[in-house]
């Protein structure tokens, strides 16, 4: 199963409640208190007597939190996730995307995406390259122009696929063209968006062009055809999702052997919406492991095309600074590296799930389900060995090691026992310390380690003198208060990734809160977008008042400061406007 299912092997929420309930958590200097449900839907409501005035900072939930948002507030929008392309290939808007569970960007701003249930890594170009989205076009020949509407002798007119200037095209010829008559096609568009819509034209005889925006109809200038092409365009605001596009004849008298080509039709939105480039990195969108007599994976690809190599619920993506991509490849137990010339090998992981290595090469070690992954400026690869709820480390010439977490505290979570690890150690080394299905992994500009330690709903980090300690939420508190106040006051809801910007600002996919929440390099928390309830809601709006759902990866732009989330129904977020506010 992929990494964000936070109990490996439990099927239901049901059953992964009772698993969290059921772990043996060793807290330090505290009894083990139960774990509630990683669930909104079972956080403790207020007491009745206690509205939000009477709340400290601490106990404020993110409701409760919550200004109206300010003009420079920033902002959310969906770049990639709803289209209807399996593979990564084209318009980053037109890929779909099936539970996203990690993301990482480069230098140079190129966002990296394990789509995981596909089977796929692919990258999206960075947005100094973004190009306008069109609604619709520019390749008239596959739009569908209807035949020719509002004509006593329709039957004497055609409208036939051609090529004009290199590009698809459409002809329409009619011995006797009647006034006001046309043919169009219908982009669906969004109620209160502003639309302008072009074509191209050349041939003979008289037109215009009409967009209707659900009350009333917008025309171009009528224009007189000849042999050079001529290209006019008309724009509306939407008042109805669905707004015929004409080519029309105006009024006056019949036209003998009108005869119109055009190409190039397209409808984007005003002010355009920009998106990226999709390409395939690694993975071939197909589920498949097969063992050897010697219980070795085979069929893997490795040595080969990436693009053409087999990947298991991948969940965790990183990129190093000479533009090698490291992949969780999850259900299969290894880490896999992609060169930049596009060739795949397995680096740590046997294919065999289990805890040993420590010391020897990392292709000889067992993990168990990784599913969380960084890379410092030195090239150390770190993991997250999830189920055997340790941190391990792979150093630039292979040899791995184990540098936070214990594997032994029970171990039997895969049939539906305990979730093994606890909760331990803050204040001393991290070699000594507890976790508890450790999963999203960041590391800063110091090269300190920030950990989603998701069965403990904190955020621990591992500084580079190794001393580990909580940074947000509170061990074994599964609820969402504290914006406003010190992160380590606050409680999240079974975080399962963390990223951290240029400026030592943290930011945290709380996904049990359907929230992803921000830490002030001083150590103060809020809620930048979501906490609205799950859903999609609030697309090109404040972030703070958009839903997320399930919000499971999220990274930082570095180029431009900009936050991209991940939700588990596909849907990948772009967060702009950062900047402004700090």
């Amino acid at each position: 199963m992929p990494r964000k299912s936070l109990a490996v092997g439990v099927a239901s929420a049901a059953a992964l409640s009772a698993a969290l309930a059921a772990a043996a958590v060793a807290y330090s200097g505290a009894s083990s208190p139960s774990h509630p449900a990683a669930d909104p839907a079972a956080k403790t409501a207020p007491a009745a007597n206690s509205g939000p005035a009477a709340k400290s900072t601490a106990t404020l939930t993110m409701a409760e939190a919550k200004a109206t948002p300010s003009a420079n507030a920033p902002t959310i929008s969906q770049i990639s996730g709803s289209g209807g392309v399996i593979n990564f290939t084209g318009k980053a808007n037109n890929v779909a995307l099936n539970q996203l569970q990690g993301l990482a960007t480069d230098p140079a701003g190129d966002l990296y995406v394990a789509n995981t249930y596909d089977n796929q890594v692919g990258k999206i170009s960075a947005p100094s390259t973004w190009t306008p989205e069109n609604v619709l076009g520019p390749d008239t020949g596959t739009l569908g122009w209807s035949g020719v509407q509002n004509a006593s002798n329709a039957g004497d007119s055609t409208v036939t696929p051609t090529t004009a200037n290199g590009q698809s095209a459409i002809n329409w010829t009619w011995s006797d063209a009647e006034p006001e008559s046309w043919i169009q096609i219908a982009p669906s568009l969004t109620t209160g968006d502003n639309y302008t819509a072009s074509i191209t034209l050349t041939g003979h005889g008289q037109v215009f062009l009409d967009f209707y925006d659900g009350d009333e109809d917008q025309q171009s200038q009528t224009v007189t055809l000849s042999g050079t092409p001529q290209t006019i365009s008309v724009s509306i605001t939407a008042k109805t999702s669905w707004t015929p596009l004409q080519i029309r004849t105006p009024d006056g008298p019949d036209q003998s052997d009108l005869n119109v080509t055009a190409w190039g039709a397209t409808v984007v939105s005003n002010p355009p919406t920009l998106t990226g480039t999709a390409s395939l990195i690694a993975g071939k969108n197909e589920w498949v492991t097969s063992y050897n007599s010697h219980g070795q994976l085979v069929n893997l690809g490795n040595g080969g095309p990436a693009t053409s190599a087999t990947l298991n619920t991948p969940s965790a993506v990183a990129v190093d600074g000479k533009g090698d991509v490291y992949i969780a490849d999850t259900e299969n137990n290894m880490v896999r590296e992609v060169t930049p010339n596009g060739v795949i090998r397995t680096i740590a992981g046997t294919g065999r799930p289990g805890y040993s290595g420590d010391g020897g090469p990392a292709a000889d070690a067992r993990l168990d389900n990784p599913s969380g992954l960084a890379v410092n400026a030195a090239g150390d690869l770190f993991i997250a060995d999830t189920v055997n709820n340790v941190i391990r480390e792979v150093t630039p010439n292979g040899i791995i090691r184990t540098i936070a977490g214990d594997p032994a505290p029970g171990r039997d979570h895969r049939r539906g026992g305990p979730l093994g690890g606890g909760y331990a150690g803050d204040g001393g080394p991290a070699a000594d310390a507890l976790l508890q299905h450790p999963q999203g992994l960041s590391t800063d500009t110091k090269g300190d380690l920030f950990i989603a330690d998701t069965g403990n709903s904190v955020i621990r980090e591992i500084t580079t003198s190794g001393t580990i300690k909580t940074v947000a939420g509170q061990a074994g508190k599964f609820s969402d208060s504290g914006d406003g106040g010190k992160a380590t006051s606050a409680t999240l809801s079974a975080p399962t990734d963390v990223a951290v910007d240029a400026a030592g600002d943290l930011f945290i996919a709380d996904t049990g809160n359907n929230a992803l929440r921000e830490v002030s390099a001083a150590g103060v928390i809020s809620t930048l977008a979501g906490g609205n309830g799950e859903g999609n809601g609030g697309q090109g709006g404040p972030a703070s008042s958009a839903q997320l759902d399930t919000p499971e990866s999220v990274a930082v732009d570095s180029s431009t400061g900009d936050v991209y989330v991940t939700s588990r129904s596909g849907v990948l977020d772009q967060i702009k406007g950062l900047a402004a506010t700090k």
